[in-house]
């Protein structure tokens, strides 16, 4: 570029320097909005409920889902924002939201013929005085009792609605977890146990209750919170009670409207 006179030659760098640092300054973007990070912390049986907690993260892009599975003895000492639970909540929880609910039921191998059982029978069958499938109809097969863990929630319940304060058999065997007893029902002709709806598949068989029993194993499930929730966690209880989560619970359990 010719430049004729000093002035233009000033004028000249002078708007070169200003194009330049022009140029050179970055460009102002909006910073990214601060997640907030919800935690829900829940046991093996309610471990299918995690689809409808995921679907629900999926649809609130303010917040960072965290889920923890912990065994039911130390749910509440966790730093949860969120307490997934089944059945009556602790006096010592205040904030309480039903989701959904969900039944226990007796299940055997699906080459049992037994179909059903009364509570006396189930109880003789789980304390070891009933040892064999033929005492009550069916195959004269030793019969293989299954249970959970005494801390766990559903062996609780099992324990106060089914045994009635009796002792299981001596002879029984553990499953540390749902997961667990599907497989060793499925994989055993002889053996019994219980189990959340939630975990049945076309492998297993459920036996039929008295009405009074099956009524008493049907449950709700609970979010529990310490504290009254704000933000991300009441965004997420919403959605849960609500179009989003109640139709993704609806695949495993009976939902809100329909209790």
């Amino acid at each position: 570029m010719l430049v004729e006179n000093k002035s233009a030659l000033c004028l000249f760098y002078i708007l070169l320097i200003i194009t330049l640092t022009a140029c050179g300054q970055p460009t102002t973007e909006t910073p990214p909005p601060t997640l907030q990070m919800v935690t829900v912390a829940y046991t093996p049986p309610l471990r299918p409920v995690r689809q409808a907690l995921h679907d629900c993260a999926v649809s609130l892009p303010e917040i960072a889902l965290v889920v923890e599975e912990t065994s039911f003895p130390y749910l509440l000492e966790t730093t949860a924002d969120l307490y997934l639970w089944i059945g009556e909540p602790p006096e010592t929880i205040k904030f309480v939201y039903p989701i959904a609910s969900e039944s226990v039921v007796a299940i055997v191998n699906p080459d049992n013929p037994i179909e059903k059982l009364e509570t006396s029978a189930l109880r003789a069958i789980f304390t070891g005085q009933t040892r064999s499938w033929d005492e009550v109809g069916g195959h004269d097969h030793q019969i293989e009792v299954w249970a959970y863990p005494g801390g766990d929630e559903i062996q609780q319940l099992i324990d106060q609605v089914v045994m009635n304060g009796e002792a299981y058999s001596s002879w029984a065997w553990l499953a540390p977890d749902p997961e667990a007893m599907q497989q060793s029902i499925r994989d055993n002709t002889p053996a019994i146990g219980f189990i959340p709806q939630a975990w049945l598949t076309d492998q297993l068989k459920v036996l039929q209750l008295s009405p009074e029993l099956q009524k008493t194993l049907h449950q709700p499930i609970l979010l529990l919170s310490k504290n009254e929730p704000h933000g991300g966690v009441r965004s997420l209880l919403f959605c849960l009670q609500n179009e989003t989560g109640q139709e993704s619970l609806t695949e495993r359990y009976q939902i809100l409207e329909d209790q």
